[in-house]
């Protein structure tokens, strides 16, 4: 039917993770059984300045995903090489909010834009669940927010940190969906559970770590 042909449109624009220079980089997506506006994506803005994004559209439904594969295309459109991930999401923020700011949605959204020359990652966070940087000593630290949501205030600021990734040190940004997974009459898995997951199944590769935090 067409709600499951667009579930299939949705699983199969995957960003190829393999043509990032010099980085591992791996995902998990998995729907839920209705359709989300959730999304990722990844695309070379130029020669070596690719950038990552991870989008949840609040609700769930047609509406959600339609609006999904706007702000998807949004970001695209919006996003330049010579500007930075939180000039992106102000952008992006000014036209969601005035353009469809009355239909009562918005979106979380985190921004990397990779300079594989340099190695600087610049992270921009708009009311998403904070990224997680795992050190070489196994210590877990949390990349705070950098903005609020997105499409409630076409006025909000938005700023950027900046990090560079030693070679043992891992990432790791994700959605609620992980966090707020649950078997019927059990606990949320909650932050706690995904915190101790990656620092144990960090030694692996990413898939290898993605696939015990997802089991």
């Amino acid at each position: 039917n067409e709600v499951n042909n667009i579930k299939t449109i949705q699983s199969s624009i995957i960003p190829v993770f393999s043509e990032v220079r010099g980085y591992d980089i791996d995902f998990s997506y998995l729907p839920a059984s209705d359709l989300s506006g959730d999304f990722f994506d990844g695309f070379y803005l130029d020669e070596h300045n690719y950038q990552l994004v991870i989008c949840d559209v609040s609700g769930h439904g047609i509406t959600s995903s339609y609006l999904g594969n706007q702000i998807r295309t949004m970001f695209r459109m919006e996003s330049r090489p010579g500007g930075g991930p939180a000039e992106t999401v102000d952008r992006v923020n000014s036209i969601f909010a005035r353009e469809m700011g009355s239909l009562g949605y918005f979106c979380t959204a985190i921004l990397c834009r990779i300079d594989t020359l340099s190695g600087v990652i610049r992270i921009c966070s708009a009311g998403h669940p904070e990224a997680l940087l795992l050190t070489g000593e196994k210590e877990i630290v949390k990349i705070s927010n950098t903005g609020p949501l997105v499409g409630v205030n076409m006025h909000a600021v938005y700023r950027e940190h900046e990090i560079i990734l030693k070679p043992d040190e891992r990432m790791l940004l994700y959605t609620d969906g992980i966090t707020e997974a649950c078997m019927p009459g059990k606990d949320m898995f909650g932050e706690k559970r995904l915190f101790a997951a990656f620092r144990e199944f960090s030694s692996g590769t990413p898939r290898q770590t993605l696939e015990a935090i997802v089991s």
